[in-house]
């Protein structure tokens, strides 16, 4: 088998954050194809150890090793000069420097690997050089999401940034669509609609799809909601974040209490690891339950009737939405939220561009249509089956890749 060399920042087995998985379902399946070198960048002593100690002896069969540095003032520096004058994020510099030409070269030979796999665009530079004295070398770059977009929310949430948020954000694009997405042969893209746009920027030989697939084997049915008891909605996703917790909080503020009050039978049940305390404290416990980390979805999302997923932002792939279609559990959720992954509005998923007057009042028009809620939730699972299953995403990237190698002249 061809020889791939696979760099990374995101600990692969640190978790299920989406990013984390997406790695790990990238190794799992490169792995059936490639005789994969796992490269993990990380400035911590202790992801270091817990990337060697658990994550690589449980759960890799290949090869891995671990670049490490040390933050200098000068790279603080250099980062500040990143952030302001370049208009990049300090992220950009600091993981660049881990993944940097000659750092790497100390850590592995180069002219042993048929594959340079790069996660993220940061280290563009030094695939520019590879491609420069390694021609021979395929590299490619999954992006996980067009940076730019996500680079926008961040500008706009800035306390300095947002005063001048146009030369920001157009910097910033420029980087990513100017120079570091062409300093890659290949690049892929996470959605539908990312791959249009990276299509129409590149070309179609260029830009490859492969969206973020689960395990399906993982996720069982979900215990389904029965009509003669409450009205159980959920809102699942990492409560470690600010957002996140956020849109909990609109959900229920904008759906569970009006229909309570309304006097409806509806319940709010709140999955997602890392619940602070002041989250949980701000609800009615009468009518809701924070469940926090749970580790079987199964038993969590049983009698769910309805989740509620109202995030704002177009960019990236929400595999919570898979995992919630592959449970059985309909979602009602925003257009940002399902942009470029095909679900369709009452066939497979409720779909609204805002979460107004007329989505609580189509939201109170399910709470007595189990045959409907039933019905999109079998439509979703089928759909989730034929485009998001592990075999259909990642394995048939990776086979497509060994392909594509093996065709190539050397």
């Amino acid at each position: 088998m061809k020889k791939l060399l696979l760099l990374t920042h995101v600990n692969p087995f640190s978790g299920q954050s989406g990013q984390a998985q997406r790695v790990r379902y990238t190794l799992q399946a490169l792995q059936q194809h490639f005789n994969v070198h796992l490269v993990y960048g990380t400035y911590a002593e202790k992801e270091k150890q817990h990337f060697l100690n658990d994550g690589v002896k449980n759960s890799f069969s290949g090869t891995a090793s671990v670049i490490t540095s040390r933050r200098h003032f000068g790279h603080y520096l250099g980062a500040l000069f990143s952030e302001y004058f370049i208009g990049l994020k300090s992220s950009n510099y600091f993981i660049a420097r881990l993944f940097g030409y000659r750092h790497l070269q100390h850590h592995v030979r180069l002219s042993d690997y048929d594959v340079v796999f790069f996660e993220y665009w940061h280290a563009y530079k030094t695939a520019q050089l590879i491609r420069r004295y390694h021609p021979n070398i395929t590299t490619i770059c999954d992006t996980h999401n067009i940076l730019s977009a996500t680079y926008s929310l961040y500008v706009n949430a800035h306390p300095v940034k947002k005063l001048f948020p146009t030369w920001f954000k157009k910097r910033y694009s420029h980087v990513e669509f100017r120079v570091a997405l062409p300093s890659f042969q290949y690049i892929v893209a996470i959605n539908l609609a990312e791959y249009d746009t990276l299509v129409h920027a590149f070309n179609s030989e260029t830009v490859w799809y492969c969206p973020m697939g689960v395990d399906l084997s993982l996720f069982a049915q979900a215990a389904p909601y029965a009509p003669n008891k409450p009205f159980v909605v959920l809102y699942y996703g990492g409560l470690g974040s600010q957002h996140n917790q956020q849109a909990a909080v609109e959900v229920y503020k904008t759906f569970v209490e009006p229909a309570v009050n309304q006097g409806l039978n509806v319940k709010y049940k709140i999955v997602g690891s890392n619940p602070p305390a002041h989250f949980v404290q701000q609800f009615n416990s009468d009518v809701v339950s924070v469940i926090g980390y749970c580790s079987s979805l199964t038993d969590a999302f049983a009698g769910v009737s309805l989740a509620i997923i109202p995030w704002k932002g177009k960019y990236g792939f929400r595999s919570r939405l898979i995992e919630l279609s592959a449970c059985g559990i309909p979602i009602f959720t925003s257009a940002d939220a399902v942009w470029g992954m095909g679900y369709t509005h009452q066939t497979n998923a409720y779909i609204f561009d805002s979460m107004d007057a007329d989505a609580y009042k189509f939201f109170t028009g399910l709470y007595q249509n189990s045959d409907d809620l039933l019905a999109v939730s079998k439509a979703a699972s089928r759909f989730v089956n034929e485009q998001y299953a592990y075999e259909n995403t990642y394995l048939a990237f990776s086979q497509k890749l060994q392909q594509q190698i093996a065709a190539a002249p050397h």
